[in-house]
């Protein structure tokens, strides 16, 4: 998949030391009975509590279970930010402030950027939750079977709450098209279009290195993601 900014510049996208290589191979509709990967276009919106941080178009590519990559356009198809995961750490890289920002997937600053975001994103109950129902997770079901929502919470107080809607099928698969995370701090929602399911993704995709003359930031503060320019 071509993303735009590697035709700007020289992005080296996976962890030093580590050998890049398919992660997925894309069986298609052979008898898969869950989506393991999507690559898809999207609208996306991202609020910071009442503020509207960023909207636009987006290309998302994720594989199951943890790895995930969005990256944002702007209004002549450059990328105004990407965010990605390799499954350990989270990179978020932008264009405008020329700063990667990195931080472990379990200190995300967003309740809805997190090591499950992956799971989300392909419609699954995410691999962390699959063991735990009644324990601090909730799933509902349409009458269909499909997830209607998943929450997480503690002490009766949600932290997380997921809704997913607008079901089509795509390679028979049945996948949403309409994704909504909600926590404290804000929220994100991505409406998909054009979905390939169950095709090859390579897990070079998922790790960002900074371009030469960008900041690299480890660990974040409470709002990295820019606002409205």
């Amino acid at each position: 998949m071509n993303f735009p900014l590697l035709r700007l510049i020289p992005l080296v996208l996976f962890i030093a030391g580590c050998a890049s290589g398919v992660v997925y191979n894309g069986r298609g509709d052979t008898g898969l009975r869950e989506v393991e990967t999507i690559r898809a276009t999207a609208k996306v919106e991202i609020r910071e509590e009442d503020e509207r941080l960023l909207k636009g178009r987006a290309v998302v590519v994720a594989a199951w279970p943890g790895l995930f990559r969005i990256e944002v356009l702007g209004l002549f198809n450059q990328t105004v930010f990407i965010l990605a995961s390799d499954g350990e750490k989270i990179s978020l890289l932008s264009v405008r402030d020329q700063v990667l920002y990195t931080w472990p997937v379990g200190e995300s600053p967003y309740p809805f950027l997190g090591r499950d975001l992956a799971a989300y994103l392909v419609g699954r109950v995410p691999e962390s939750s699959l063991d735990i129902q009644g324990k601090g997770i909730s799933i509902d079901k349409t009458e269909e079977g499909f997830i209607k929502s998943i929450t997480r919470h503690v002490g009766g107080t949600p932290l997380l709450e997921v809704a997913m809607d607008k079901y089509r099928r795509v390679s028979s698969l049945n996948i949403p098209y309409s994704i909504t995370l909600t926590g404290e701090r804000g929220s994100m929602g991505i409406s998909y279009s054009d979905v390939e399911l169950n095709v090859g993704v390579d897990s070079k995709d998922f790790t960002l290195v900074a371009p030469p003359g960008y900041k690299e930031i480890h660990g974040v503060e409470y709002r990295v993601i820019p606002g409205p320019s």
